[in-house]
């Protein structure tokens, strides 16, 4: 225990699953924990509980297909813990189907790409003047 002592790290998707179990092991290792998810309630439940076994963690409800959100979620972060040693590009959307490619829309597609690389990258450009050295 204590590998991450006074490391800062973001995880997307964390207010459940993967990113929940991520965020919760981060916070035991003894980093900062930026908790961002879409559902606030599953935000702050995950903050409670980091905080209940004695973490540190900030709850930033984020939509990540919207560079704005992204943007402000960094800032809050950065001024909250002063930079980022850690980003974890989790979050996805659970509800996109498993279609065949002839029943896939061109929305649900786009869609997709939106929570997916096209928000990682841009979480990646957000977080890259901040990270410690």
């Amino acid at each position: 225990m204590g590998r991450l002592n006074g490391k800062v790290a973001i995880v997307t998707g964390a207010g459940r699953g993967i990113g929940r179990a991520t965020a919760k092991l981060f916070a035991a290792e003894g980093a900062k924990v930026a908790i961002l998810s879409l559902t606030p309630a599953n935000v702050d439940a995950v903050v409670a509980e980091i905080k209940a076994s004695g973490g540190t963690a900030l709850g930033v409800p984020c939509d990540i297909s919207d560079a704005e959100q992204i943007k402000a979620a960094v800032e809050k972060i950065v001024e909250s813990y002063g930079g980022i040693d850690v980003l974890v590009n989790n979050a996805f959307d659970p509800t996109a189907p498993f279609s065949s490619i002839i029943d896939l829309p061109a929305e649900q597609l786009q869609r997709n790409f939106d929570v997916g690389p096209i928000a990682y990258l841009r979480m990646m450009q957000a977080c890259y003047p901040h990270l410690k050295a």
